[in-house]
């Protein structure tokens, strides 16, 4: 009873900290005011304001409004822009920045003066304090589901708004959206479930512009990715039992998952663009929106081929709407895996495999055939050289061995393999240490194969016209965003961790490989 009390005391306690935390900050936030910059120069007049003049946070945005006179022209943080205007901006440094340049006499930049709170130790204090005692209220309540809800959007919130705000894959993104809003559907692209629901999301709530729409609509599939790999890691560990170790453990691999990328502390090395795999990148907001389509349907394949006789119509139909969902959000996953599972088919058909054949035909194959169909018409029909790409030059996917690579990239031969290891060194290197057991999961070698079949998509095929675009690499990508998943999930399996935190020395080195996954990836994005 003492126990239950001191926990029930706790589940009140905490909200009233993180109320004590937020009172402050609501209170900094309320208070504030435009910051102003007026100036004249000659016979040039600028005005430039900035609502409100303090950050609280990363990725908080303000309002920017600038009106010019008698100049030459203005850029609003390096993009041109009309003498005046309004544009709302999301910061994760320094304060906006307006250059102006006259029709006599030298550019001048212009930076209104705005606080960034976060970086004074008392607000950071009080936003740690207030993100501890609602991340703890959120997993005393609702369990480690509710604490990666908090933390997924702790985490990864402030990024994405800033990439919403900035980014050219979201703003173009959003301009489809913006058009198919405007024009009807018939103007939306193939991919356009994210174009979908942002316009849905922005008719059901007007507050919401289509960027603000688009960015809630990524958060909460992030959301959902922490919760699909949660679940498939549970899963695969088959360890329903809950204890506080336990919830530590699977939140934080779950969260490692969330951050990791290439072993390449030398990604800037050369160029920007090299061979390396990475399996998180957050610009893509299509990208956002797959993940956890593809994690949840890996999982419910997974399942009909594990145990093809129990709830098979149930899981059958799930399949069938996560195949479609998921290449109607981007059909890189769907043109990886669909091959994986034919050649599990035709493999089971001269070895004797427990695989229901009906349930993956018509819950995965079928559904797939036809959407990527109509898609693959829609880009590389007759008719899509000038409607979809504006060229003359015929519209298809070729045959080109690392032409993407070598000629458009420029990536040097040398790199290939080495930026292929560094990208997979942890799955690697559990199937290596695991082996035995390895070869004999059909979850990890489901998820290697598809990580093969997604990888040399990018390898040895390339778009025509569009050919530096990569768009085909995304398949390498998403696949290897759920082999770290599984590959996770079969080392806490086989290295007992759900039951006992003990690391030895094959779970030890495992673990530190994630780690250096980890901590590669934050390093890159925090430079």
């Amino acid at each position: 009873m003492g126990r239950l009390g001191a926990l029930f005391r706790l589940r009140l306690i905490l909200p009233l900290l993180a109320l004590l935390c937020a009172v402050p900050l609501a209170l900094l936030h309320l208070t504030s005011s435009p910051s102003v910059v007026e100036t004249r120069v000659g016979e040039a007049a600028i005005t430039m304001t900035t609502t409100p003049n303090r950050v609280l946070f990363p990725g908080q945005c303000v309002v920017v409004t600038w009106n010019t006179d008698q100049i030459q022209a203005v850029f609003l943080d390096g993009q041109g822009r009309t003498g005046s205007g309004q544009q709302e901006r999301c910061l994760v440094g320094d304060a906006p920045t307006l250059r102006v340049e006259f029709r006599d006499g030298p550019a001048r930049l212009y930076r209104p003066p705005v606080e960034l709170l976060y970086r004074h130790p008392v607000v950071a204090l009080l936003l740690a304090g207030l993100v501890a005692a609602v991340s703890l209220t959120a997993y005393l309540w609702l369990g480690v589901r509710g604490l990666l809800v908090v933390l997924t959007v702790v985490v990864l919130g402030p990024m994405l708004r800033s990439l919403a705000n900035l980014h050219h894959d979201f703003v173009d993104h959003t301009m489809f959206a913006a058009i198919a809003s405007d024009t009807g559907f018939s103007a939306l692209p193939p991919q356009f479930l994210y174009h979908l629901l942002t316009i849905v999301l922005s008719r059901v709530f007007p507050a919401l512009n289509l960027e603000n729409a688009g960015f809630i609509l990524v958060l909460a599939a992030y959301v959902g990715s922490s919760l699909a790999v949660y679940q498939l890691l549970r899963w695969m560990t088959n360890f329903p039992a809950r204890g506080r170790r336990t919830d530590v453990l699977f939140t934080v691999v779950t969260l490692a998952i969330m951050l990791a990328g290439p072993v390449d502390f030398l990604s800037h090395r050369i160029q920007s663009r090299t061979a390396v795999i990475p399996l998180n990148l957050y610009h893509s907001p299509t990208l956002g929106l797959l993940k956890p389509l593809a994690v949840m349907l890996f999982l419910v394949a997974l399942k009909l081929l594990a145990a093809p006789h129990r709830r098979v119509l149930r899981h059958t139909l799930l399949l069938a709407a996560l195949t479609i969902l998921a290449t109607l959000a981007k059909p890189s996953y769907t043109l990886a895996v669909i091959p994986a599972l034919g050649l599990i088919l035709a493999y089971s058909l001269v070895r004797p495999l427990t695989v229901n054949r009906a349930a993956i035909l018509s819950g995965a194959l079928l559904p797939a055939v036809v959407t990527l169909g109509w898609q693959y018409l829609f880009l590389y029909g007759p008719q899509a050289a000038s409607m979809v790409y504006n060229s003359a030059q015929p519209a298809r996917i070729v045959f080109a061995p690392l032409e993407l690579y070598l000629t458009w990239w420029q990536t040097p031969w040398q790199w290939l393999l080495p930026d292929l290891l560094v990208s997979i060194l942890f799955p690697l290197v559990v199937y290596g240490v695991y082996f035995r057991q390895a070869r004999q999961s059909t979850a990890l070698n489901l998820a290697w194969l598809t990580f093969i079949i997604g990888a040399a998509l990018g390898y040895l095929f390339i778009e025509r016209p569009n050919e530096g675009h990569g768009n085909l690499t995304w398949s390498g990508q998403i696949t290897l965003f759920v082999l770290f998943a599984v590959s996770a999930g079969f080392w806490l399996q086989q290295a007992h961790l759900a039951e006992r935190l003990r690391l030895n020395r094959r779970s030890a080195l495992c673990a530190l490989l994630l780690a250096a996954h980890v901590l590669s990836h934050v390093a890159v994005l925090l430079s």
